[in-house]
Formats: C-alpha cells, sequence, structure tokens
C-alpha cells in the first residue's frame, strides 16, 4: 500500500515516535497546574514569628507588655525568660506563659490578645510587589489590590499562593475569591501572550 524507500533506516520511524512522545510530554508539563489553595481558618494560622500580641497577668502589670514573636518562635517575658510559642493558639500560649509564671506567681491569670499579625507578601505580575500588611478575612484579590493591582502582562487566572512562611512549601493554584491566612505570599504569573 505504501511506497517505501528500501534503503530507508528502520529506525526513521521510531526516531519519529520518540520525538512524537518527547513534544507531548513537554506539553503535559507546561501545562501542568499546582493543586488548589486549601481553605484558610484562623484556627490554622497559629502564632508564629512576626505576630505582634499582648501579654496581660491580671494584678501584675510588671509582666504584661507587648511582644513581637522573635525568629526563633519565643518571646522573652521578665523573670519567666524564653516562652516558645510558635505554631500554638491564643489560649494555649496564655497555658504556656501562665505555666512558666507559677516559679514567680501564685495562679498567674494571664490574657494574651493578638496587636497585629505577620505580614503577606505579594508578588508577580503586580504595579507594587512588597510586605503589606495582613487583615483578618483577607482575601487573594485584597492581596492585589493592596499591591495597586495587576500590570498588563499578568495573567489573573495564573496565580499561585505558598501557606505561611516556609518559602520551601509548594505554591498552590488560587482564584482572586480565596481567603489568605497570615504569613502567605502571593504570586501572579505572567501572561504567556
Amino acid at each position: 500500500m505504501f511506497n517505501r524507500d528500501k534503503n530507508a533506516s528502520p529506525t526513521f520511524g521510531r526516531i519519529l515516535c520518540a520525538m512524537a512522545t518527547l513534544g507531548l510530554c513537554f506539553l503535559l508539563v507546561a501545562c501542568a497546574q499546582p493543586a488548589p489553595l486549601a481553605p484558610a481558618t484562623m484556627a490554622n494560622a497559629g502564632l508564629a514569628p512576626g505576630d505582634k500580641i499582648r501579654v496581660q497577668v491580671y494584678e501584675h502589670p510588671e509582666f504584661s507588655g507587648d511582644y513581637v514573636i522573635a525568629a526563633d518562635g519565643s518571646i522573652s517575658v521578665p523573670k519567666a525568660g524564653a516562652v516558645m510559642l510558635s505554631g500554638q493558639s491564643l489560649r494555649q500560649a496564655e497555658v504556656e506563659v501562665g505555666q512558666k509564671l507559677k516559679q514567680e506567681l501564685n495562679n498567674p491569670q494571664v490574657s494574651i490578645n493578638m496587636i497585629e499579625y505577620r505580614p503577606i507578601y505579594v508578588l508577580g505580575q503586580v504595579t507594587q510587589p512588597g510586605q503589606y500588611p495582613f487583615m483578618s478575612g483577607m482575601k487573594v484579590l485584597n492581596a492585589i489590590a493592596l499591591a495597586h493591582g495587576y500590570t498588563y502582562r499578568a495573567d489573573q487566572s495564573r496565580i499561585t499562593v505558598i501557606r505561611g512562611d516556609d518559602a520551601s512549601a509548594t505554591p498552590m493554584r488560587a482564584t482572586d475569591a480565596d481567603i489568605l491566612q497570615p504569613g502567605d505570599t502571593v504570586n501572579v504569573l505572567e501572561s504567556w501572550y
């Protein structure tokens, strides 16, 4: 049926098939998208470095004050020393500080409130990439608005978020309606055309 050249190499067809397969693999990799962003809840966002908290010890103002959680995840409370709070909820932190203060006080009553969350970061194809203050209930679109909107190169359908402060974490696909957590990094990708 086909008139094949008798001098043509039988491996030519194999090479052509291999090239087509390789091209298809490159196309699939280029079209691959990150997994969708998991829903955010403030309960999942434990205390972390950069959070500013107010510690109040009932009837003992000398132990009360505002603290920024250090890079190692701790605060330094007078006469109690370093208290590790990273990853804990506010209620867990109250118990932890209270335990440390038991060395100095009889039955310390501790209250901890959030003053300011650690910032979020907006990168990529936005007018002013950078660090911005986090506000409870903040959505991806709010973060992009803080960064003065998209550039003309932005692909508004290709946004990724890295949860928290772990730069080695895998970027997750996001929409402009997804809710952020403190420390998240939003990246608006460039359009391919």
